[in-house]
């Protein structure tokens, strides 16, 4: 079972890769998970608007998810946590025209939660399969061995 954890160089996190200490991308066999990535600019400040924090956190995901061998496109699952729930209907909204269009429906869930800092009104995190259609070829692969 091959384990790599992968610090990757976006553009959230590379002023700060030296003193952030939480893992960005861990992947494990054939899964991928990402830590909860939070929409901030290069100075590490909390982006402006909505739209362009929805934006950002998704475009960071999509870099750590390939830099690890993978992309939202494999997603297992999606976490969303919102600042509230007064924004959940622009961010459904958003989140189809940008998300669902470009990688295909997921598994997600959403919630509410008091994300560090008002300013900041979402937080994501990421489950992926390291590749399409590898899951299912290992889980035949095992079973094999274990029927042989």
């Amino acid at each position: 079972m091959s384990e790599t954890i992968i610090y990757p160089e976006i553009s959230t996190l590379r002023k700060h890769a030296g003193w952030i200490k939480y893992v960005c991308v861990h992947t494990l066999s054939f899964q991928v998970w990402t830590a909860g990535a939070v929409p901030r600019d290069a100075d590490y400040n909390i982006i402006e608007g909505h739209e362009n924090q929805y934006k950002a956190v998704f475009d960071d995901l999509e870099s750590c998810l390939n830099q690890a061998g993978t992309s939202i496109s494999n997603a297992i699952k999606i976490n969303i946590f919102l600042q509230d729930l007064c924004v959940y209907n622009d961010f459904n909204v958003w989140y189809r025209e940008n998300v669902v269009k470009k990688y295909g429906d997921k598994v997600r869930r959403c919630v509410a939660v008091g994300i560090n800092g008002q300013e900041t009104v979402v937080e994501v995190e990421i489950t992926a399969a390291l590749e399409q259609g590898k899951y299912y070829d290992m889980c035949v692969d095992e079973l094999k061995k274990r029927i042989s």
